[in-house]
């Protein structure tokens, strides 16, 4: 033992491996981590939500205007047909004229 009080050796009395000899110090040893999730950069976070509404909203769009397409398409048919079978004087458009 020094004078400071604490011990050359790893061993104190009883066989137990301590560091310090003295009993008002307490020796700390490091927790292990748990497994968790790695930390995710909050602006990359940010990034992905806003990636992830954004294919969302462009899906969204996308099915409205093949619903408008699809309705337009049948509406014109719709009308030539009933132009055709009430046999009015009606302006055919044929697109083969431009």
């Amino acid at each position: 033992m020094t004078a400071s009080g604490i011990r050359s050796d790893a061993t104190s009395k009883g066989g137990a491996s301590h560091r310090f000899a003295d009993a008002r110090v307490i020796q700390f040893t490091p927790r292990k981590r748990a497994s968790r999730a790695p930390i995710v950069d909050p602006l990359r976070r940010l990034e992905i939500d806003e990636n992830r509404r954004r294919m969302q909203q462009n899906l969204a769009a996308a099915i409205v205007v093949i619903l408008l397409t699809a309705a337009g398409t049948w509406l014109l048919e719709e009308l030539r047909q009933s132009c055709l079978e009430a046999a009015h004087n009606c302006v055919l458009l044929d697109a083969r004229r431009h």
